[in-house]
């Protein structure tokens, strides 16, 4: 996986997958017609064990990636999804969508870590950043 990757590994991961949830849901609703109510992607709380065990598998959005496949997913609806990915130096055309899931971080943080990292916000908020 590329180590460059601004939407996942770098300061703007939790704003970018943000714009991307709300593009997605509006493009959805969009395509429905504006359904009353409006469709919303639910939310995930990782800090389930049940939920996270579960959303991992290949009856929803696939494994933690093959390292001996280049860290693509296999098994679940995804596995044969190709699609184009901006990088810093162009598009790549991924072969697969690749997830190297605990390869940087072993875990999903807890509940206590955000909260905790929810009280630092304020410090970026000024200069120097």
């Amino acid at each position: 996986m590329p180590v460059n990757s601004f939407a996942h590994r770098a300061a703007g991961f939790a704003g970018w997958h943000r714009v991307f949830l709300g593009v997605l849901e509006w493009g959805m609703n969009d395509v429905m017609g504006y359904p009353e109510p409006a469709l919303a992607v639910p939310y995930w709380d990782w800090t389930d064990a049940e939920s996270t065990a579960d959303l991992f598998t290949d009856h929803w959005i696939g494994n933690g990636g093959n390292p001996d496949n280049d860290d693509c997913i296999s098994g679940s609806p995804f596995a044969t999804w190709n699609l184009p990915v901006m990088e810093a130096d162009g598009i790549s055309n991924a072969s697969c969508i690749q997830r190297a899931l605990g390869s940087d971080v072993p875990e999903p943080p807890t509940l206590e870590a955000v909260q905790e990292a929810l009280r630092l916000v304020g410090r970026f908020s000024a200069s120097p950043w």
